[in-house]
């Protein structure tokens, strides 16, 4: 059971990890201002909170 609450956990930080890295190297690619990878981090971090919140908890699980 404990084992569970920690993968979940694991997936959660990593999704924000993903959402934040990929959102910083698409906001730079497309400006090409540095500036831009703050900008597109904290907005890949806001996208990634709000998929994890709401669309991961409504998703039915497999198992």
């Amino acid at each position: 059971m404990e084992n569970t609450k920690n993968e979940k956990s694991t997936l959660t930080n990593s999704l924000y990890l993903i959402g934040a890295v990929m959102a910083a190297i698409i906001s730079f690619a497309a400006s090409g201002n540095p500036l831009s990878l703050l900008t597109g981090a904290i907005g890949g971090l806001i996208f990634a909170s709000l998929f994890v919140k709401f669309i991961i908890p409504h998703k039915p699980s497999d198992r």
